[in-house]
């Protein structure tokens, strides 16, 4: 744990919270997301410019994780496709 803090004064109010991958389940604990890992995420069609509305998919420890998990996601598809 980095135990870096808030960055801004106006983050203050920020806690350490749990940061999980979604593919091993490896655990850090930290203000912000993990050094080195990968946010998977997707925006929404249908807002605005500059809405900046979107959902967060999963966080991975490495690109491993996060090749595992879009085969798994490939095959499901696939899967579906029949």
């Amino acid at each position: 744990m980095s135990l870096a803090g808030p960055r801004r004064s106006w983050e203050a109010g920020r806690q350490v919270r749990p940061y999980t991958c979604r593919a091993c389940g490896a655990t850090e604990r930290d203000y912000w997301p993990p050094f080195g890992w990968l946010q998977v995420r997707t925006r929404d069609p249908q807002a605005a410019p500059g809405d900046h509305t979107y959902t967060l998919i999963g966080f991975y420890c490495s690109a491993g994780c996060l090749a595992g998990e879009a085969a798994r996601w490939a095959a499901a598809a696939a899967e579906d496709g029949r």
